[in-house]
């Protein structure tokens, strides 16, 4: 038996002459398309579902429109996996050997919305799960950066987005909602926290730890230091520090 064609080996079904609408002479809606793609991105699993359903809503007779119902789930599926090819996600192991055949079983419409929803929802799960995998490792990757170059005095969002290539606005959305606080106050977090245990354990003037912990003026570190731990440097190294005044 000669291998089964393979969904993603199709020849291209969108040589069919679009009106103005945006829909094709099989009564498929490209705007509809456009939808859900964007739901498999950003959308809810009740939201997905209704995109599905809006796809086939022309279809009111499935026996009448069996071919063209069919064809137009090959041109979704189409679309679902390019999403997903283009979102980096590898579906090989889901989708095994889906075949053109497999999908021409389909002749019964419930059983058609059903089937397309099950597989973007897995595209849309996958999808997610990748993208809080690639959210996390620019957050580690920026953490990184920072707490080796936190005694830069120039040490910045951009810099740090330059090394990791992505946008400023981007990142300190993302920041935030991976460490709870932004990336300015995690910077001065780590500088305080350094200052503290050179504080501690060293000799080093005010203004030599200022140098080491990333401030170029050692007045605007003590001004900075008192404010978050509640003593100045002077004072914390004497042991006259507040408990719990750190923040």
């Amino acid at each position: 038996m000669g291998k089964v064609q393979r969904v993603e080996d199709a020849p291209a079904i969108r040589t069919e002459l679009l009106d103005t609408t945006g829909r094709s002479a099989s009564g498929f809606d490209e705007w509809k398309e456009q939808a859900l793609v964007r739901c498999l991105k950003v959308g809810t699993p009740d939201e997905l579902r209704i995109a599905v359903g809006d796809i086939f809503d022309s279809f009111a007779e499935p026996a009448a429109a069996r071919k063209e119902m069919q064809i137009s789930l090959l041109m979704v599926l189409a679309a679902v996996l390019k999403t997903a090819k283009e979102a980096h996600v590898n579906l090989d192991d889901w989708f095994g050997e889906l075949s053109i055949v497999e999908i021409f079983r389909l002749y019964d419409l419930p059983a058609v919305k059903g089937w397309l929803y099950e597989v973007c929802l897995v595209v849309q799960r996958q999808m997610i799960g990748h993208r809080q995998h690639t959210f996390k490792e620019i957050i580690k990757k920026a953490i990184s950066y920072t707490k080796e170059h936190y005694g830069d005095p120039n040490i910045s969002i951009q810099r740090v987005c330059s090394q990791l290539h992505v946008s400023s606005g981007y990142f300190s959305s993302l920041f935030k909602k991976e460490v709870k606080m932004t990336f300015v106050r995690y910077v001065m977090k780590l500088r305080m926290e350094k200052a503290m245990e050179l504080l501690r354990s060293t000799e080093l003037k005010a203004f030599e730890i200022a140098e080491r912990v990333g401030f170029a003026d050692p007045h605007y570190f003590s001004f900075c230091f008192k404010k978050r731990v509640g003593v100045s440097p002077r004072e914390y190294r004497s042991g006259a520090v507040f408990e719990g005044s750190y923040v």
